[in-house]
């Protein structure tokens, strides 16, 4: 996924953050996982990836949702543009 900022002040945050639900929309205490940047942002497009291994456990079993937030904090004022965004699925070999 890509990101740009524009005007954000000195030690604002562009973050992307999964987090996980079960299928009556639950919260289920498996790990959050983020990546973010913190401002002042590098010009141009900058680009966040997130690499989520998900296990056998039973709590995993019982995962139905990704929840995807794309974040911006610490901001009274900026843009953000946030794009190209891909969830896939990797299968590692055994």
């Amino acid at each position: 996924m890509g990101y740009q900022g524009e005007d954000l002040a000195a030690g604002a945050s562009v973050s992307l953050v999964i987090k996980w639900q079960d299928a009556k929309g639950g919260w289920l205490s498996l790990p959050t996982t983020s990546i973010g940047d913190v401002a002042p942002l590098k010009p141009g497009w900058q680009s966040l990836t997130i690499h989520v291994e998900t296990g056998q456990e039973a709590l995993w079993q019982e995962m139905h949702y990704a929840v995807i937030l794309l974040t911006v904090e610490g901001a009274s004022g900026g843009t953000v543009w946030f794009d190209d965004f891909a969830f896939d699925e990797v299968r590692i070999g055994d």
